[in-house]
């Protein structure tokens, strides 16, 4: 769900060639939900455990794969729509002064205010090369594909693995960092198993 960034008719590539795995939970109203992001080069696969949907698109080739898992069923075609970027807002970050320890790396607390909408966010240097993970989620984001970790805005030197979002005052949703695996992954990661079934768009 986007809370920081709408789409618009910016393509931002992924440039840098790091691969990494990252595992997150969602939580947005008690419901939790495991999303596992997969980085390699300009390619990226995104798939939810709970509802086994899997979105992986190839940025070089802008093309992109709509899969469900648990119907093997898969759909292939040019990238569909492109982000808009607020990038424009300046929210206020404040330093918490408050440390809490998030997927084994020590994190730093942040409040966000933007535009009176206060909302809680934990950041790490102690992950392994952090800063190039950090530049990769903000570019999925600017090309429209959520993290649910990374504000669009984000400019500080540090990689969020926590984020709570507020209305009136209520958290509303949570995603926090489970694990992050900064090694090779497998080109198989982006294209359908072969036993799977070309179809239309599942969610029409």
């Amino acid at each position: 769900m986007k809370r920081f960034a709408a789409f618009s008719l910016l393509f931002v590539a992924l440039r840098a060639h790091a691969d990494f795995t990252l595992v997150e939970n969602f939580d947005e109203a008690g419901h939790v939900q495991k999303v596992t992001i997969f980085v390699k080069g300009e390619k990226v696969r995104v798939e939810n455990a709970d509802t086994g949907r899997v979105y992986i698109e190839d940025f070089a080739e802008r093309r992109c794969f709509v899969m469900s898992i648990t119907k093997k069923t898969y759909y292939s075609g040019p990238r569909v729509g492109t982000p808009v970027i607020r990038e424009d807002t300046n929210p206020n970050i404040v330093d918490t002064g408050r440390q809490e320890k998030i997927a084994d790396y020590k994190a730093d607390i942040y409040t966000i205010d933007d535009q009176g909408c206060v909302n809680v966010l934990w950041a790490t240097k102690d992950a392994p090369d952090y800063a190039t993970v950090t530049k990769k989620l903000k570019q999925l984001e600017l090309n429209g594909i959520s993290t649910n970790l990374m504000p669009i805005f984000w400019k500080l030197d540090a990689l969020p693995v926590k984020l709570q979002l507020f209305f009136n005052g209520k958290a509303t949703c949570t995603t926090t960092l489970i694990s992050l695996k900064q090694e090779p992954v497998d080109d198989s990661e982006f294209q359908p198993p072969s036993d799977y079934t070309s179809t239309g768009p599942p969610y029409r």
